[in-house]
């Protein structure tokens, strides 16, 4: 039923690609116009889960080096991401045709994986294709709601440590013409009715905790 509805509703370059993992085997879902594969992948879930560690530190240190050592661990990260394209994008790279846009469902751990910035060698991937992240296949055949409500933009630049995302939030404001909320009025209630309009901008710091995402947060 859903690669009929693909079918049906998207061109030929579209592909996607849902991801499953089960016992540290996983495999990857791959559908488009001309059929649906079943793909394994033969890296096990423990050696990603490894490798996105390994990013994301050097990422955390490349920020906090100077500019002498950020080129050499900015050749790391590459490395790293290449690793990760290998592992997870290579083994369907035959299937994809004439793709143009790549839609991806991540699962468990794969959802912080920058499909962005996996690098083949020569390219980053967003180089290549049009690329969409999923929370869901279903969200593809979900149907555009109308709002009453405008959308909105909240932005906090912690004391202006930040001032980039004041920057980033009037030019959004001003690009939809919507409800622009900043600094001491960028408050949860504010974010609660946001909730409800055509669409929330969030230009904020967070914390990401992929020990425990679910402490993950945003502040405001």
């Amino acid at each position: 039923a859903i690669h009929k509805k693909i079918k049906k509703q998207y061109p030929g370059g579209v592909v996607l690609l849902a991801y499953y993992y089960h016992d540290n085997k996983m495999w990857v879902i791959l559908i488009k116009q001309k059929g649906i594969q079943l793909i394994p992948l033969g890296v096990p879930v423990a050696s990603i889960n490894e490798l996105l560690k390994s990013f994301y530190f050097n990422i955390r240190c490349q920020l906090d080096s100077e500019d002498e050592t950020r080129g050499r661990l900015a050749h790391i990260s590459e490395q790293l991401s290449q690793e990760l394209y290998s592992a997870l994008i290579h083994p369907c790279v035959r299937f994809f045709d004439n793709a143009e846009l790549l839609y991806f469902v991540p699962y468990g751990v794969l959802f912080y994986v920058p499909f962005n910035t996996l690098y083949d060698g020569k390219k980053y991937l967003i180089e290549q294709y049009e690329i969409a992240l999923l929370p869901s296949i279903s969200m593809l055949f979900r149907k555009l709601q109308s709002y009453k409500q405008e959308g909105m933009v909240i932005a906090c630049s912690k004391g202006g440590k930040y001032p980039g995302t004041l920057l980033e939030a009037a030019k959004i404001a001003e690009l939809f013409d919507c409800q622009l909320h900043q600094e001491e009025h960028a408050t949860r209630d504010k974010l609660m009715i946001g909730k409800g309009g055509c669409f929330l901008h969030i230009a904020a710091h967070g914390m990401h905790r992929p020990d425990q995402p679910d402490f993950s947060f945003i502040e405001l």
